[in-house]
């Protein structure tokens, strides 16, 4: 079976590079293909059956529990070798948490989750330029108060106060006022889910993944596929099936 390379997009259509065995792809090849191939069947309005299904191939990847000790050893590495890792864009797929704060010092968890980004650009106000942003070319997004939530403050204070900083591959940051989109929608294991940019009673992150599993996504992905080639063929014909994957 071989994935393709997936080099962007146009108008909504899959910009395509050439074919790579799925025995030698990296872990980009993959995603992008089998990210493509969910965004496909997203808008040719596929059973949301198969979509979430392939999503969870390649989202849902089981993680090991490590111990304390492991926990602060890789945390060590992570930062000496941040620069040097290869981070999966939103368009393939991104780690979501969204937490309401429950004091200056405590923060409750909403919800956390994996998913790809069904958005294409985001238009943020920093310095007196309206900057618009690719989603591809982000690496980390986190909207925050800008100060304490100290229960005195007003909804409507605490909203001015909120800001977004969005990080970018080449190492660029950018810090401000999202103009748009209103929300960032995600495709996930268990549905279609969205982000309210402008929801001033919750903050959020949005981060890069990284998948540790190669081998097991390779298998995840191949299953899929095995199992549903004819009724994706079906949903978008093979032509457009054949944009992302050969068997």
């Amino acid at each position: 079976m071989d994935a393709k390379i997936i080099r962007g997009d146009f108008l909504g259509s899959p910009i395509s590079g050439n074919y790579v065995n799925i025995d030698n792809a990296d872990v980009g090849v993959l995603l992008g293909a089998a990210a493509g191939l969910a965004k496909t069947l997203f808008i040719a309005g596929a059973a949301a059956g198969i979509i979430y299904a392939l999503v969870n191939a390649y989202a849902n990847m089981e993680r090991v529990e490590e111990t304390e000790e492991e926990k602060i050893k890789r945390k060590g590495k992570e930062k000496e070798k941040e620069k040097k890792r290869e981070f999966v864009s939103w368009w393939t797929l991104a780690q979501v948490e969204s937490w309401q704060p429950a004091s200056v010092f405590t923060n409750t968890t909403n919800r956390k989750f994996r998913g790809t980004c069904l958005n294409k650009t985001i238009s943020i106000v920093c310095d007196s330029h309206n900057l618009i942003i690719p989603i591809n070319q982000i690496r980390g997004y986190q909207r925050f108060n800008t100060k304490p939530h100290y229960p005195l403050f007003s909804l409507h204070k605490r909203y001015l106060d909120h800001e977004t900083e969005l990080k970018l591959f080449d190492g660029s940051v950018y810090r401000g006022k999202i103009e748009s989109p209103d929300k960032l929608d995600f495709l996930t294991p268990v549905g279609q889910q969205s982000i309210l940019v402008n929801d001033f009673l919750t903050e959020h992150s949005i981060r890069s993944s990284i998948i540790k599993d190669v081998e097991q996504l390779k298998v995840n992905i191949i299953k899929f596929i095995n199992e549903n080639h004819k009724k994706l063929e079906d949903y978008i014909d093979k032509e457009n099936f054949e944009q992302f994957f050969r068997i």
